[in-house]
């Protein structure tokens, strides 16, 4: 058999296409890069036109290496929360607001305000968050009215390139969930939130379950882009949740973490939990509707995880900027891994969410002397992501939701002694799967949907690697962990 199934991400910083063959095999995979708009500190923003150039630019590298008209199905996933606001003709009125996008903390607080924390979080399963598309269009009305008054449509990043491959608007239950206007129990929108808040209903596509068909390719973007025409395009997940199929989690009580821009820690569970406990700290945790009808997932998530390291590297600009170069700098980090030398890093670059809520805090090197290098600084910007993801698992504990081992999926899983300095740091067993990126995750969802593979033939692809932990540094990261605990602590005021 020819068949093929592609799996498109649109995330921070490329489009990423991955094709894989009948049997779940990866055929070939290609990713088309972009930047982030850093308006200013907090204030991180795209232009919606660069991932469909993006997608445009990695399907034209796609038909050089095989014929897209075998494609039989297409799934999208891409980063949640990033809002694209359009007019009634569809027309893109403003740059997306990211979802690492800080502007919205006191339209948040005005939200809560409007209708108390304990009935959001009794509906949503969360609290209102900046991130969140609700605060952002808190935002736009109180600070661009003239953009708020033209509102005729709002999407998420992924489903803006729906729009384009099959002028069909649509969201699915997961990426609804991080607009903070979704009921997560019922899986549906919330009226009353909307109503409450002064949005439009009509603004919010239907919410489908992910395997949903949403729309078919049109001739037009068939043409541009080597698909054939009437192709369907199933609803798709966002991110984390399609890294979860990725994965191989079928299942409630397993756990992912997945490492991308930035880090999340995820459980899933068979009920939503909507926590209603008086806790800073816990009400940081996420509740979204997973990608299959039966789950939900919980989620602690740190804002800036490899995009510190990326931060790093392009700041000091000390390697060529080329792959080889910066594999070079990732392997010389073993040279320099001691015990009797740390220096410790928060990688708060743009806010933090868990556990901490503040989007005002910003990253710090701490314990810099004359013997450090980019070296040391890479390795502890490695260790700092990891001490965020250790603060995000003691809060899922906080709740009794734990597992005794992880699934470890994206970029990251290129780097084995990040991946090792993490299975230290947390203290548990993880597995790399042999799906490794949402991209691959989405074009796995659209052979389920088709109905050309099942569970069994994603868990049947193995792992193909594990780390576990080490226990003298365990020993020796216990130690340190509680100076980073207390670095956040001893600063924060001074944001």
């Amino acid at each position: 058999m020819s068949a093929l199934f592609m799996g498109i991400d649109v995330n921070s910083e490329n489009v990423t296409v991955a094709l894989l063959d009948y049997k779940g095999d990866i055929v070939t995979q290609v990713a088309s890069g972009y930047k982030i708009d850093v308006v200013k500190p907090g204030w991180t923003e795209q232009n919606p036109a660069i991932w469909w150039e993006a997608l445009v630019n990695a399907c034209s590298t796609l038909k050089q290496r095989t014929d897209l008209t075998k494609v039989q199905c297409i799934a999208l996933t891409g980063q949640m929360h990033t809002t694209v606001v359009l007019d009634k003709h569809g027309q893109v009125l403003v740059n997306a607001l990211l979802w690492n996008d800080q502007r919205s903390s006191s339209s948040a607080l005005e939200l809560e305000q409007m209708v108390g924390t304990t009935r959001i979080k009794e509906i949503t399963g969360n609290i209102m968050m900046p991130a969140f598309t609700a605060a952002k269009l808190q935002w736009f009305k109180i600070n661009r009215p003239e953009i708020f008054h033209r509102i005729g449509h709002v999407l998420i990043a992924k489903d803006y390139l729906r729009y384009c491959l099959t002028g069909e608007m649509a969201i699915d239950v997961s990426d609804a969930s991080g607009t903070g206007l979704f009921a997560v129990q019922q899986r549906t929108w919330s009226d009353e939130l909307i109503q409450a808040f002064g949005f439009d209903r009509s603004w919010f596509p239907e919410a489908l379950d992910s395997s949903s068909v949403s729309g078919l390719i049109t001739k037009n973007t068939a043409h541009l882009l080597g698909l054939k025409a009437g192709t369907p395009v199933i609803a798709g997940a966002g991110d984390n949740a399609i890294a979860s199929i990725a994965a191989g989690i079928f299942t409630a009580k397993q756990g992912l973490l997945r490492i991308g821009s930035a880090g999340s820690v995820i459980i899933t569970t068979d009920e939503p939990q909507i926590f209603r406990y008086n806790v800073q700290s816990v009400s940081s945790l996420h509740n979204f509707c997973h990608a299959l009808s039966n789950l939900w997932y919980s989620m602690g998530n740190t804002l800036s995880a490899e995009l510190s390291l990326h931060w790093l590297y392009d700041a000091l600009a000390v390697y060529s900027p080329d792959e080889g170069a910066w594999q070079k700098l990732v392997s010389e980090i073993l040279n320099v891994r001691t015990t009797d030398d740390w220096l410790i890093f928060l990688p708060y670059l743009g806010g933090e969410r868990t556990p901490h809520i503040d989007s005002k805090a910003r990253g710090v090197f701490f314990g810099l002397n004359f013997r450090h290098d980019i070296r040391h600084m890479a390795l502890a910007v490695m260790e700092g992501v990891a001490f965020s993801q250790r603060d995000c698992l003691n809060v899922l504990r906080q709740v009794n939701l734990n597992v005794n081992h992880f699934k470890m999926i994206g970029e990251i899983t290129r780097h084995p002694i990040w991946c090792q300095i993490l299975a230290d740091i947390l203290d548990v067993p993880l597995s790399v799967p042999y799906y490794q990126n949402s991209a691959q995750g989405a074009a796995l969802m659209a052979g389920l949907a088709f109905g050309m593979y099942d569970y069994t033939l994603i868990a049947e692809h193995q792992s193909t690697a594990d780390y576990y932990p080490n226990a003298a540094w365990k020993s020796y990261y216990d130690r340190i962990y509680i100076t980073y605990q207390e670095l956040y602590k001893s600063v924060a005021h001074l944001y």
